[in-house]
């Protein structure tokens, strides 16, 4: 945890999954893979830097903001899960980014994202994406976008979120966890089959 003295400062704040060091290892092996298969270019994320954002706070967020977001993230009850990491894909943007993620997001992923989102309402933090899109990022800046393909899946066991401070210079970027937030709630209950009354 951050000294009181840090807290004062304006930061560039997000919420996020973090993998273990052996999930890290995975992905990158299979990272190199996959660029080296499909014929990519770009610049590969360095496995540190490893995360699926979860909810982006902000470039400039205060100390008493910075407070009340810790507070509500504290109040948050959601199981661990797995979250398996089994496709390839990109968005289509100017930077085209190359990144894995799920093409079935876990119940358990759904309801924390939800939970996170509500908690923070009301809150001066930057508005969540209007759909959320679970994905961890290997390559950035790709010369060309690529088509949502299945792969072999890289399971990610979740047992905690972190909020992050993102620090951007000259060179580089670096992420550093400032705070984690362990997820030990009940399992979720299983949801009723469609049409079934009893």
């Amino acid at each position: 945890m951050e000294s009181a003295e840090h807290l004062t400062e304006p930061k560039r704040l997000f919420f996020a999954l973090w993998p273990s060091e052996d999930v890290r290892a995975h992905v990158s092996k299979a990272a190199d893979r996959l660029i080296d298969e499909r014929g990519l270019t770009g610049y590969k994320t360095r496995p540190d830097r490893y995360h699926v954002t979860l909810h982006y706070l902000g470039d400039q967020v205060g100390a008493d903001v910075e407070s009340a977001v810790r507070k509500a993230a504290a109040k948050i009850k959601a199981p661990a899960f797995v979250l398996p990491l089994d496709q390839i894909g990109s968005f289509n943007k100017r930077a085209v980014p190359i990144w894995l993620g799920c093409h079935v997001m876990p119940a358990e992923l759904k309801f924390l994202e939800q939970a996170l989102r509500k908690s923070l309402k009301g809150l001066a933090v930057a508005a969540p994406r209007p759909r959320f899109v679970p994905h961890l990022t290997i390559l950035g800046n790709a010369t060309k976008r690529l088509p949502i393909r299945l792969i072999d899946p890289i399971a990610m066991p979740v047992s905690e979120f972190v909020l992050i401070h993102s620090t951007i210079t000259d060179a580089s970027v670096e992420y550093q966890v400032i705070e984690r937030y362990p997820l030990n709630g009940p399992p979720l209950l299983p949801e009723p089959e469609q049409g079934k009354l009893f």
